[in-house]
């Protein structure tokens, strides 16, 4: 009978921990984990699998949400950062992550999910360290956010969405995007230049070919060519191609 009661109590608590979840889902779209760093709840999770078992989205919220909502809830909200900053090799811990996340691997079965997480990538302010929402609306974002997402855009989970073409154009705002951090020393150099080597290879391109260098030129002339700092990022980073501008080969 103790037991039976026991196990009612725990029911009702994880039933009013969906339901603040719920809540707190239609409001503004994303979802709120119940449990996360900080409360008494996460301190006794004391192994992997306890982490992923709490930080999983509910099946009937995750089924309805759109694909938007998803990229900035597993951005914003989610606390599975603990396996991704303990490997030096982020995307193993990401291959580990989509496994055992259904949120990521929701993300990277969507037909859309590259498309909404490369949308998501481009409203973030490299400088404020803020990202608008469709409605305009300004949330502040981490460096570990910024490196979670950079990341995940270049596991093979996520590329097999794109063809080839949107695959230039997946490297064409990522050297954009990073030309943008020039200046802001928080901001990981080391984590586009391995996502850039990995989508690359992905595709199999040809980063020397001239064609290839004129379509990740033209992103280079149009945030590079005026600032020094920003050239200097791009030539020590983004290689082993030449950058090409209208007064010539670039300086390294």
């Amino acid at each position: 009978m103790k037991k039976f009661a026991i196990n009612g109590i725990v029911v009702m608590l994880l039933s009013i921990s969906l339901l603040a979840g719920a809540a707190d889902h239609s409001k503004s779209g994303l979802y709120v984990f119940p449990v996360h760093p900080g409360t008494d709840e996460w301190a006794k999770l004391s192994t992997f699998d306890d982490q992923m078992a709490a930080t999983q989205i509910p099946v009937e919220i995750l089924g309805n949400m759109s694909t938007a909502h998803l990229v900035a809830t597993m951005v914003e909200n989610w606390w599975g950062y603990g396996l991704f900053t303990a490997y030096d090799n982020k995307a193993t811990a990401m291959d580990i992550l989509i496994e055992h996340s259904n949120g990521i691997k929701e993300l990277a079965e969507r037909p859309d999910g590259i498309q909404a997480l490369m949308s998501y990538y481009d409203r973030i302010d490299m400088q404020s360290m803020h990202v608008k929402t469709a409605t305009n609306i300004e949330r502040k974002i981490n460096p570990l956010q910024i490196m979670f997402v950079e990341t995940l855009l270049s596991q093979g989970h996520m590329l097999k969405q794109l063809n080839a073409n949107e695959g230039t154009e997946l490297l064409r705002l990522l050297v954009g995007k990073n030309a943008d951090k020039a200046g802001n020393e928080s901001l990981s150099l080391l984590t586009a230049h391995e996502a850039y080597e990995r989508i690359s290879l992905f595709f199999a391109y040809d980063c020397n070919s001239l064609s290839f260098q004129k379509a990740i030129d033209e992103e280079l002339i149009s945030r590079a060519s005026s600032n020094m700092v920003t050239r200097a990022w791009i030539t020590r980073v983004f290689k082993p191609y030449d950058i090409v501008t209208p007064n010539g080969v670039m300086d390294r």
